[in-house]
């Protein structure tokens, strides 16, 4: 696969998924995991999240959604370059 064609699919998948977050669509963002997730800390920090399977994983999604609309996150336009989301982060 060409860089570019990968290039174009994450910043498609990153658009995608942070505009689900934005509409706090709980489907729509399940539908970007598969059945194994990994969750990374953009700080380095322990970040601990164990799903048993997709209902579970939907469960945690609500939660995070209830804690996101708790303090008013993802409300505002998603960043044009993906890179600022996660700068650690090696895609």
């Amino acid at each position: 696969m060409r860089s570019s064609k990968l290039t174009a699919d994450v910043r498609a998948f990153f658009t995608s998924y942070s505009t689900a977050f934005i509409r706090q669509d709980a489907p729509a963002i399940a539908r970007h995991f598969a059945d194994l997730v990994h969750v990374a800390s953009g700080i380095g920090g322990d970040v601990s999240v164990h799903v048993a399977n997709a209902v579970e994983w939907r469960k945690t999604i609500d939660r995070i959604l209830e804690m996101y609309r708790a303090i008013d996150v993802g409300r505002e336009t998603p960043p044009r370059d993906e890179s600022t989301l996660l700068p650690t982060a090696a895609i």
